[in-house]
């Protein structure tokens, strides 16, 4: 079940519908933040339950349990796919707790990604319920728990095996009647940015209150701290405490730093054994074509992702290689060593992008050889700079390369340290 039917069944029940809102972007006081729109194959999403907050627990615990309902409708690989989340009892355990004389405030919990933004709509669904305590109810929803924690959902190709039962167990609770009390919800459909005007899919913060929408003003909640306040102004805020609320935040992400939880890292340890084990090179390329095979094929990465990664571990591999032949030869001398890594890093230098500021290509060529002399014990007095170095350099036909135009230097270092070894 889709995300849009679920909300079809949830408002055919008698309810209330209150306010969602999107916080104001100049009313998010967060350090390093800044709304972000999303563009297909360029961004991660992530959905975080940054606050949720219970004005009187006992409407919840006393002769009811909490049940909070996620599920998000988008493209996955080559279709479009629902993934449900539920927040009970078990869950709410683990996470940070501030607790008032009646009131009880749950902090952070991610419910969606990191997931690739393939285009199109992100459909959302996000439900508070409270669910008559009874103990098979206890039980079945301790199982519905269990099931979403067991697998990882930001890895969505496995938990796709675990969506269909975990909706029909979601769903089994709305035929419950009164006993299966809906409190409050919304659902939300955001539109990509490169095709539609309203509603875009953009990072932010959004707020679900269990209030009346005449007696909300927007322009008076504040996000501080990833915690929802009310206030005139940023010097004169207070935390909300009024009304039951889900504060939600829709994150776009660059990058993801979880990559060596995949398979293709345990592949890339197999290749590491292999690189000390064998001296068939074909059996280690082989390995390598396979990693990087595994790498590609990757629904949960992004494109550019997936190309710095595969940087990463061509680095890793030849230093790993690196590691092996000087092991092979330890009577090698450590200044010819140090020679030759300094004549081949020169022989990059014409492939910078740099034209704004040769001086940077003499400074970078300095730091990687002082860098490699730290690294084998060699003492060396530091190069100091003429302004006759500088002049001869700027003169040099090599910065009438068209091809110098814009390269990162520290991105550029980072690759090269890999590759000169091997040429």
């Amino acid at each position: 079940m889709s995300a849009s039917n679920f909300w079809k069944k949830v408002k055919s029940s008698p309810a209330i519908l209150h306010p969602n809102i999107r916080i104001l972007d100049e009313n998010v006081i967060q350090k390093k933040w800044s709304p972000q729109a999303f563009k297909a194959e360029e961004n991660y999403f992530e959905i975080r339950i940054t606050e949720q907050f219970l004005k009187d627990h006992r409407e919840y615990w006393n002769e009811y349990i909490p049940l909070t309902v996620i599920l998000s409708d988008f493209i996955y690989g080559d279709k479009k796919n629902s993934f449900p989340f539920v927040v009970g009892p078990d869950i709410l355990k683990g996470l940070s707790q501030i607790k008032g004389h009646e009131n009880i405030r749950y902090k952070n919990t991610r419910v969606a990604g990191p997931a690739p933004y393939k285009g199109d709509q992100l459909a959302l669904f996000i439900g508070l319920f409270r669910l008559k305590s009874k103990d098979w109810a206890k039980e079945a929803l301790g199982l519905l728990e269990t099931v979403a924690k067991a697998f990882d959902s930001s890895k969505l190709s496995s938990y796709l095996s675990i969506s269909n039962p975990l909706m029909d167990g979601i769903e089994s609770f709305l035929g419950m009647g009164d006993q299966m009390q809906f409190r409050l919800g919304f659902r939300n459909e955001y539109e990509d940015p490169d095709s539609h005007s309203e509603n875009q899919l953009k990072s932010g913060y959004h707020v679900m209150i269990r209030a009346e929408t005449a007696k909300v003003n927007p322009k008076k909640l504040w996000v501080k701290e990833n915690q929802l306040f009310i206030g005139d102004n940023k010097k004169n805020l207070k935390l909300y405490d009024a009304h039951d609320y889900i504060l939600y935040e829709l994150a776009s992400l660059k990058t993801r730093n979880d990559y060596t939880t995949f398979d293709f890292h345990v592949k890339w340890k197999e290749i590491q054994d292999l690189i000390w084990k064998t001296d068939d090179k074909n059996i280690i390329i082989l390995a390598y074509q396979h990693l990087i095979s595994m790498l590609r094929s990757n629904y949960d990465l992004i494109d550019p992702h997936k190309k710095k990664l595969q940087l990463i571990y061509r680095a890793k591999f030849q230093k790993e290689w690196a590691s092996k032949e000087a092991a092979s030869n330890p009577f090698a001398s450590l200044e010819s060593l140090a020679s030759d890594f300094f004549e081949k890093s020169t022989k990059k230098f014409k492939i910078l992008n740099e034209d704004k500021n040769a001086t940077a290509v003499i400074t970078l060529s300095d730091e990687v050889l002082t860098s490699l002399d730290s690294a084998l014990g060699i003492q060396r007095a530091p190069k100091e700079l003429s302004n006759m170095d500088i002049v001869n350099l700027l003169n040099s036909p090599i910065l009438d390369n068209n091809k110098l135009n814009n390269i990162d230097i520290v991105d550029m270092t980072s690759v090269l340290g890999a590759e000169m070894i091997f040429e």
